[in-house]
């Protein structure tokens, strides 16, 4: 099932003056994409897909570089004077919060990072899914993008859907 959009509106931004949000849904997922400006004729927009990370988003952790990420898009996005920004709703790799937590407390009790602590609790490593992103990105005409990521599987999945992705 494609996405539908279920809202749009222009929001006042902390760093970048103004943008568009638009809101779609999936089957069982949301995504809010925030748009900044136009990229100037023939050139692809600057994309970030981030996926929800409450413990560096919400309650400020320095365990997680999820935040920074996004900050350092929102300062791409001044510098170039456009960029689309996909959130999602895939805290914890895909997995929820619940196992985000449970890796976290194996993390400390084990001294282990994210991808064993998923490893040795059974979980799959990355569940995270994007055609979500690619659908808003139809949505919105945008076929070609500058993607700002450190995550192959991002790189891969945007590509196998038919994203021209530099």
């Amino acid at each position: 099932m494609k996405a539908k959009k279920v809202a749009s509106h222009t929001l006042p931004h902390r760093f970048l003056h103004e943008g568009t949000v638009s809101v779609y849904e999936g089957e069982s997922d949301t995504a809010l994409v925030f748009q900044y400006g136009e990229p100037p004729t023939g050139q692809a927009i600057t994309l970030r897909i981030q996926s929800a990370c409450a413990y560096a988003e919400v309650l400020l952790s320095t365990a997680c570089d999820c935040r920074d990420q996004l900050e350092e898009a929102y300062r791409v996005f001044a510098k170039r004077r456009s960029g689309l920004l996909i959130y999602l709703d895939q805290e914890g790799r895909g997995a929820g919060l619940a196992a985000k937590a449970m890796a976290y407390q194996l993390e400390q009790d084990k001294a282990t990072d994210t991808v064993e602590a998923y490893r040795r609790l059974g979980i799959p490593v990355d569940q995270r899914d994007y055609g979500l992103a690619v659908d808003g990105l139809e949505d919105l005409g945008i076929d070609r993008a500058v993607l700002l990521t450190n995550n192959t599987n991002k790189l891969d999945q945007l590509r196998g859907r038919g994203l021209d992705v530099i």
